[in-house]
């Protein structure tokens, strides 16, 4: 990337790159350039508020849409609720047919009854690198406000594999993760899906001691390929 030196366009930016089969879809791969308010826009369109109710209290979580009938989730956010039948994604009213939890590693599956979402087949997930930077997208609840407003937090990656006491395999980061981010996607700054949030890493004895934590694009792909569904996520290979 550099900036043009034309007379009569001094401030014209120009980029170079080989763009993948997957890439060349979309826009997606503009996220370096164009950074976080970007993220924010062009993947927040994929980026859905999952609500339930718990004990009589309205509770949420985030999915990410990757068909036209499936969001990628928590399998703890379907757990921990009772997802109501009926969500508005992309302000669009959807049935929900069937919730997929996965039983020991935290991935789960909403499936539609009908396929009217719209997904983007540009954006490629792929496993985390350590230091790289990134941007988290959800619905945490924000006090006192009207609405449920998508945030994006920021940070990097602190440590690409750590397994834990479940022998559950998660990856770290600095980027402030709060309740009811839980399913959301984990976005490289190239554009690319890492993951999504998963629980926090903390011991209650010691609560400052605490790491943000996601489920790796590699986990997630083995845990769909065991759940009772036919949805694939969209690797970026590199082709």
């Amino acid at each position: 990337m550099g900036l043009s030196s034309f007379v009569m366009a001094p401030k014209t930016y120009y980029a170079f790159k080989e763009l993948t089969n997957r890439e060349r879809l979309g826009i997606a791969w503009l996220a370096p350039v164009l950074g976080p308010e970007f993220l924010h826009s062009y993947h927040g369109e994929f980026t859905v508020h999952i609500i339930g109710d718990s004990k009589g209290d309205e509770r949420g979580g985030t999915g990410f849409i990757i068909s036209d009938r499936h969001v990628l989730t928590c399998a703890h956010v379907l757990k921990e609720m009772t997802v109501r039948p009926q969500q508005t994604f992309q302000g669009i009213d959807c049935e929900i047919r069937a919730c997929y939890p996965h039983e020991s590693v935290d991935v789960g599956i909403i499936e539609l009854s009908k396929p009217v979402l719209r997904s983007s087949s540009s954006i490629g997930f792929r496993d985390p690198v350590i230091g790289e930077r990134l941007c988290l997208l959800g619905y945490p609840p924000v006090p006192m406000s009207c609405e449920a407003p998508l945030i994006l937090q920021g940070g990097e990656i602190v440590n690409d594999g750590v397994a834990d006491i479940r022998h559950q395999k998660s990856f770290l980061y600095s980027a402030i993760a709060r309740p009811g981010n839980s399913g959301g996607p984990v976005i490289s700054h190239s554009g690319h899906i890492l993951g999504i949030v998963t629980e926090d890493r903390v011991d209650p004895d010691k609560p400052h001691a605490l790491f943000y934590a996601g489920i790796s694009t590699s986990t997630i792909a083995s845990a769909l390929a065991e759940l009772p569904i036919s949805v694939y996520l969209p690797i970026e290979t590199y082709e």
